[in-house]
């Protein structure tokens, strides 16, 4: 198979969506045609992006066909399954912001109960799995999974010194 020739604003705008794009898809296929067009082999742009050679074969004859158009996929921003619109899920990002305790649940720090709860009440939505849950988690930027009992950056010198000192 030839060579795929850019212009320099393909050339550009691939670049910048492979160094800031926040979809993985678009920055491997973005990698993929540009690799492509410096002339490297199918075979060895699979290797390097860990995808099958299929599926590099078939995002390069996609951007043969339909150039730039190509490289997203439709499904960024896809709201049509949501049980919940974006400005409910804005709320809930809100309300996950403060303690639980504001909003009449007796706790002190979110959880999954806590967040059902909250969701049934506030919007009458109930997810059926956790998963669900762990998006509106990481939506509002917290974490669903339990600290590491042992922090690896504890200097254990300064701890012993410390104690000491009180001592």
């Amino acid at each position: 198979m030839e060579k795929i020739v850019l212009t320099e604003e393909e050339k550009e705008l691939l670049g910048e969506y492979f160094k800031t794009s926040p979809i993985n898809l678009i920055r491997f296929k973005s990698q993929a045609v540009l690799m492509r067009e410096k002339g490297l082999k199918i075979k060895d742009i699979s290797e390097f992006t860990l995808t099958s050679q299929r599926t590099i074969h078939r995002w390069i004859k996609g951007f043969r066909e339909r150039r730039m158009a190509s490289i997203f996929s439709g499904h960024q921003a896809n709201e049509n399954a949501s049980k919940l619109t974006k400005e409910q899920k804005q709320q809930i990002k809100e309300a996950l912001s403060m303690p639980p305790s504001e909003y009449g649940i007796p706790k002190e720090f979110w959880d999954f109960p806590a967040l059902r709860e909250y969701t049934k009440a506030e919007f009458g939505v109930i997810y059926e799995s956790a998963q669900s849950y762990h998006v509106l988690l990481k939506f509002s930027h917290l974490s669903f999974k339990y600290p590491d009992t042992l922090d690896m950056r504890r200097d254990e010198r300064l701890v012993r010194e410390t104690m000491a000192e009180i001592k």
